[in-house]
Parts: structure tokens; C-alpha cells; sequence
């Protein structure tokens, strides 16, 4: 297998205030009893932070809008990729998308969304790539019930396998198939989502289902 891939690399710059702010916010967060809330008190979006996160600790992430104290195994239902077929807690480095899939509202919404990353062409610099998030027409029919609040869980690297596509390349995906504890969670709303705007939406193939 292909050595672990880092996809957020740290950048080595001088501290500026922002990360003296998000090393602190870090430091008191890993300090908290296992599986607590977070209380997030800076002014810059939650998002940063979690990438900041992302870049310099050995986390991972996972977005629900169901609060429980472990993330049990679930059945993956990707057609794309047989890695994404395991009965297991599924998880990624990336936090942008486990933030949309937390602000999901699960009981008010039924039909397709896609979530995909592109690092063609010219890319966002805050990320290092570009996304594209679509939802289909039955749950943009919802309206502003289409999303609710939600909650980041924010769990350690230890347990979790790196995932492969069926080329064996490495992606961006990790499971553990046992049931995990966080380390912390995040509270969110639809406005900690940098991406809400720019949502589209997606025609859906099964109407009926």
C-alpha cells in the first residue's frame, strides 16, 4: 500500500495571531473529558479552525445531527467504490464535508446529495482544492427545513484504516469498525457551512423513493 497521504499539509509560516488564538483554543479543547461539547469563543469561523485542526493534529472528522456519546458501525452504501461498502464508522481529514453532513436535517428529508472534491484547474487556496455540494429537488423542496442544527465529532486517528479506491490509490476516507469514542464534539448551524450559497441542486433519479 501506498505510504499514508497527508491531504492538508502543514504550511510552516510565522505564528500570527489567529493561529496563537486556534493553538490555545486546541489546547483547551483536547483538554476536555472525552465526547464533551466544545465551546467554540473565537470570532473567526468555526471553519477555520477546524482546518487549522485539521493541519496540525492527527484528527479526523465526522458530521451528524444526531448527538450520541459513540459513533456505532453503519452499512456504507457508495456504488463507486468497494471501500466504501464496510459496515463501519466512516470519517475524513477534510472538515468542510462532515460539516455539510451535519447540518442535514435527517428527519425532514429524503432524496439525494453529493459531495465531491476537484483539485483541477485553479483551486480555492483555502483548501487546496474546490468543492461541489448538490442536493436533489425533493430536499431543496423542503426549504430552510432542509437543514438544522448539528454536531462535528472530532475523533483520534487511532483505530481508523485509510481508505483506497478500487486502483488502489489512497482518498481521503477512513473507517474504524468498532464503535468510536470522541475526543470532542462541535456544536453547528447552517451558518458555520462556508459553502450554503453555492449548494446546488440535483435532479433526482428515483423521484418516488
Amino acid at each position: 500500500m501506498n505510504p499514508e497521504k497527508n491531504f492538508f499539509p502543514k504550511v510552516e509560516v510565522t505564528a500570527s495571531e489567529k493561529e496563537i488564538h486556534f493553538a490555545k483554543a486546541a489546547e483547551e479543547l483536547f483538554a476536555l473529558k472525552e465526547g464533551a461539547y466544545f465551546e467554540y469563543k473565537l470570532a473567526e469561523p468555526k471553519w477555520e479552525f477546524l482546518m487549522y485542526l485539521s493541519r496540525n493534529h492527527p484528527v479526523l472528522f465526522h458530521g451528524t445531527n444526531i448527538d450520541v456519546e459513540a459513533l456505532e458501525p453503519r452499512q456504507g452504501m457508495c456504488t463507486s467504490k468497494a471501500f466504501g461498502r464496510l459496515n463501519a464508522v466512516y470519517a475524513t481529514t477534510d472538515p468542510i464535508i462532515p460539516v455539510f453532513h451535519s447540518i442535514l436535517n435527517r428527519e425532514e428529508i429524503s432524496g439525494e446529495f453529493v459531495t465531491e472534491t476537484d483539485e483541477r484547474g485553479e483551486v480555492d487556496k483555502r483548501f487546496g482544492h474546490n468543492y461541489t455540494f448538490q442536493i436533489s429537488r425533493s430536499i431543496a423542496n423542503v426549504g430552510e427545513k432542509a437543514f438544522a442544527n448539528g454536531s462535528l465529532y472530532i475523533l483520534s486517528r487511532d483505530g481508523f484504516e485509510q481508505g483506497t479506491d478500487d486502483e488502489g490509490r489512497l482518498i481521503d476516507e477512513w473507517v474504524n469498525q468498532s464503535s468510536v469514542r470522541p475526543l470532542a464534539k462541535l456544536r453547528l448551524n447552517k451558518e458555520d457551512f462556508p459553502f450554503l450559497s453555492e449548494v446546488k441542486i440535483l435532479e433526482d433519479q428515483f423521484p418516488n423513493k
